[in-house]
């Protein structure tokens, strides 16, 4: 008897952790369509414009003084054109590119990376738009790196995954720079760093660090 409590429980074990396998699905890149446009009648440029399942995505320039300095925003649109997002200044950035990742398990979830740079990776942000409202969940805070060269965007290899509550954030490349430019800039194999976000808390996580 004690003998078929254990398989039982074993397999009850297998089964559950086949249950978490099963519930955890890839996001996989969506296209996207650009939109040509320009200024806006509060003076800022569109640098980019991209529409996706009905929203418009704006990624704003605005000057802050009389020099060549400026600062980036994005500005979400619903399909009525009602704003319903608007980001922080990126005063850093001179560039934040999006890129949109869908699941079918999961289709009233869109994730948005936007990749910001100057000469090298300053890290992506990474946003959720999830039944018509878009909340950041934190920056993956590293580029792609090939030796020599500087770090670069993730988004060709960056795995996408979630079980509908935690979403599990990692980069398949060989090396990664971790915080480039940053006071803890280093080299990372790809297994040594992952992103997660659940109820609100975005994790970090650097092993021998």
């Amino acid at each position: 008897m004690q003998f078929f409590s254990k398989m039982k429980l074993r397999l009850l074990l297998m089964g559950c952790c086949l249950t978490l396998v099963v519930q955890a699905q890839d996001f996989v890149r969506i296209p996207y369509d650009t939109l040509e446009l320009q200024t806006d009648a509060a003076g800022f440029n569109i640098l980019d414009a991209y529409k996706v399942e009905g929203y418009e995505y704006h990624i704003r320039s605005k000057d802050i003084d009389d020099s060549t300095s400026y600062v980036l925003r994005m500005m979400v649109y619903d399909e009525k054109g009602e704003l319903v997002f608007r980001s922080p200044a990126l005063r850093e950035s001179y560039v934040h590119r999006l890129t949109f990742y869908k699941s079918p398990r999961f289709p009233h979830k869109t994730i948005i990376l936007g990749f910001n740079r100057i000469n090298h990776s300053l890290g992506s942000d990474i946003y959720l738009l999830e039944d018509g409202k878009i909340r950041y969940l934190g920056l993956f805070d590293a580029g792609t790196y090939a030796d020599g060269d500087i770090a670069w965007d993730i988004a060709n290899y960056i795995d996408i995954q979630s079980d509908g509550k935690q979403f599990v954030f990692q980069v398949n490349y060989n090396q990664l720079m971790f915080n480039p430019g940053g006071e803890r800039e280093k080299v990372l194999s790809r297994n040594q760093l992952k992103y997660s976000y659940r109820d609100g808390v975005w994790l970090e996580e650097v092993l021998h660090e």
